[in-house]
């Protein structure tokens, strides 16, 4: 009897530790849930404009003025829309100086990096001109169908006309640039 006895009470500890290392029955729920995401993404531009650009003459008297600055742009325009890089000038000259409202002041621009850049205008006091012109679905950077560069750019040439009535001395215009792109 005294090894029934041991051989009950190991079955018994068998049959209790196996009880206690089973794995509790475990009831599970699953639930999935599905959300849309939604951007509006919008046509937008930023430009960069050195802060002074100086204008300078060599040669005989009364000859023009010039001086270049680099213009840079990015641009996105929708598939219905377009863009424009403009300038106005702000500011006129001092009296007694040089004057866009006479005409004075006019620029070129070089190849843009996107877009159709100008030829040549004369600046205005009263409204903005263009220097670049955006076609629709224009993009900036990351190649094909949007332009290689990022940023793009344009130079723009200043002329301002020496004008033997204007007094000697240091005149400033501002000349303010917009991007807008639709």
């Amino acid at each position: 009897m005294a090894g029934m006895k041991s051989r009950t009470a190991t079955m018994l500890a068998l049959t209790v530790a196996g009880v206690f290392s089973a794995p509790p029955k475990v009831n599970a729920a699953v639930m999935t849930v599905s959300n849309t995401l939604q951007a509006h993404i919008q046509a937008n531009g930023s430009l960069s404009v050195p802060g002074t650009t100086t204008l300078s003459n060599t040669g005989t008297l009364f000859t023009s003025f010039s001086g270049s600055l680099t213009v840079q742009y990015r641009a996105r325009s929708t598939s219905t829309g377009g863009g424009t890089l403009t300038l106005k000038v702000t500011q006129d000259f001092q009296t007694g100086g040089p004057s866009v409202s006479r005409g004075d002041l006019t620029y070129s621009c070089g190849a843009a990096g996107l877009g159709t850049a100008c030829s040549s205008a004369t600046a205005s006091t009263t409204s903005a001109t263009a220097v670049v012109t955006l076609p629709s679905s224009a993009c900036t950077g990351g190649g094909t169908p949007c332009s290689a560069t990022d940023p793009n750019s344009v130079p723009v040439t200043f002329t301002l006309a020496d004008q033997p009535v204007d007094k000697t001395g240091t005149y400033t215009a501002n000349v303010q640039f917009t991007i807008s792109a639709t």
